[in-house]
């Protein structure tokens, strides 16, 4: 029973009162609407090396990377024997300049062997629109040809080279190399090379030859942003919820009933130790670490309805933030550490509010439409993500609300979105979609475009977590 009331709490599911709400604005974003940034992407020369597969997934990495971005349009060049030759012919003959000419930037890398096992790896953004500025001017200054150099007659973003990368890394750089895109030419920092954590709900099948049984079992897992490396870091045959990462990305509190009860604990990544935080009667969950990783929100009922607690880390205390026979759940922090967000039900159905640490005060953000949950800030403040659904209708989905203007945008269009959770840069939401019974791994960019499925195992996917920035 106490597993049912807690995913009740956690989620509020299905609240039917009804409330007078404030009008605001509504748009609603058509996938691609967002102008995107137009960029060529070369295969990666492989001349001395016959693992070409291996060399190809810089190639398919980056551009899968920065199509999930929903920010670039993203255009393939053939692969060519040298690259910045073939580029520079282009600038100075004009063969496929109108082909290529809407592309603004160009990226081209090179990978060889240098010893057993291990390769070198150079990687250049090029920016073709300075760069075709440049030979314009050396060609109308009368010069034949271009410098023997052939680097001085590119301007590059940047250009960078890798050494003693094995094959196993290829992946973990291919990604790395996509931040780099990101920032040269986005201008902030990108996340491709963040992890995800998240709640994967699956059964263990044993077949005998007169009967199966079938045994309900949870993971907290951690994988790539997109879903690849996944590993499980704890499996138990009682219901996991609500994973959390400290801001140094070191560890994961979360919400465990492997004691036949709600309590909260934390893990370390690196020792895999764990830590039990409250056991308290009642509910004990939906922990949420500080920017400075040295308190956590979570919510707990030990005094009557489940409220906000702030446990420190350092002290081991308690502190109670809000009161009062509503159900306060689902905190999460402003970047600045001086707010936490929630949900509660305390004007009659679930609405989005915040607490201010200074001052005690509680504020409604949401206003639009009938039920508002599982909400959290965008890095900048500017904005809040959330679960949505509108005054009419069943759908729940995911929405964005300025909280200056109260413009309210709705991000996804599905029958079923839950547990949104934006990226660090404030450009990408992870979710869970709900497709027949069982929930699956979603992303989609702020701008609503590039829905898309994320890989995981079988299973129900929940409560998905990006990382903060690692390394």
């Amino acid at each position: 029973m106490r597993i049912v009331v807690c995913r009740i709490l956690s989620i509020f599911l299905l609240f039917s009162f009804n409330f007078s709400l404030a009008k605001m604005l509504n748009i609603e974003i058509n996938e691609g609407s967002e102008n995107k940034l137009p960029i060529l992407l070369m295969p990666f020369s492989n001349a001395n090396s016959s693992n070409l597969v291996d060399s190809n997934i810089f190639h398919d990495v980056v551009k899968k990377d920065l199509y999930y971005s929903g920010r670039f349009d993203v255009g393939n060049v053939p692969a060519k024997r040298n690259a910045k030759e073939h580029i520079i012919s282009m600038l100075q003959t004009g063969k496929d300049s109108k082909k290529y000419a809407a592309y603004d930037h160009v990226l081209i890398g090179d990978i060889k062997n240098t010893e057993e096992g291990l390769y070198s790896v150079k990687v250049s953004l090029i920016d073709l629109y300075k760069s075709e500025n440049l030979a314009r001017k050396i060609q109308s200054e009368s010069v034949v040809n271009f410098s023997d150099n052939v680097d001085s007659n590119l301007i590059t973003v940047f250009s960078k080279t890798f050494e003693n990368i094995r094959i196993e890394q290829f992946r973990t750089l291919a990604h790395h190399i996509s931040d780099l895109v990101y920032e040269g030419v986005v201008g902030k920092k990108g996340v491709f090379s963040n992890k995800i954590a998240y709640i994967r709900h699956f059964d263990v099948r044993k077949k005998s030859w007169w009967s199966e049984t079938v045994t309900p079992q949870h993971s907290l897992v951690v994988a790539d942003y997109d879903g690849e490396n996944a590993e499980e870091l704890i499996v138990s045959d009682k219901p996991l919820m609500s994973p959390s990462w400290s801001y140094d990305g070191k560890k994961i509190a979360y919400t465990s009933y492997e004691n036949d009860r709600s309590q909260v604990f934390v893990i370390d990544l690196a020792t895999s130790e764990r830590t039990m935080l409250s056991s308290f009667k009642g509910v004990n969950g939906a922990p949420a670490f500080s920017p400075n990783s040295d308190a956590l929100a979570l919510v707990l009922s030990k005094d009557g309805s489940p409220n906000l607690y702030l446990y420190d880390l350092n002290s081991k205390s308690y502190k109670k933030l809000t009161s009062g026979y509503a159900i306060d759940t689902e905190p999460s922090w402003s970047s600045d550490g001086s707010k936490i967000i929630f949900t509660s039900n305390r004007g009659g159905g679930p609405q989005v509010y915040s607490y201010n640490l200074s001052s005690g005060k509680v504020e409604r953000l949401s206003f639009t439409g009938k039920y508002n949950a599982s909400a959290s800030y965008t890095p900048d403040g500017k904005n809040i993500i959330m679960m949505h659904r509108r005054e009419r209708g069943y759908n729940f989905q995911l929405g964005m609300q300025n909280l200056n203007s109260g413009e309210f945008t709705s991000l996804t269009k599905n029958n079923y979105d839950a547990s949104p959770s934006v990226s660090p840069n404030g450009d990408l939401v992870v979710y869970s979609r709900k497709v027949g019974n069982h929930f699956e791994l979603n992303m989609v960019s702020v701008s609503g475009a590039n829905n898309h499925k994320l890989k995981t195992a079988s299973g129900s996917i929940e409560f998905p977590r990006w990382s903060p920035y690692l390394g």
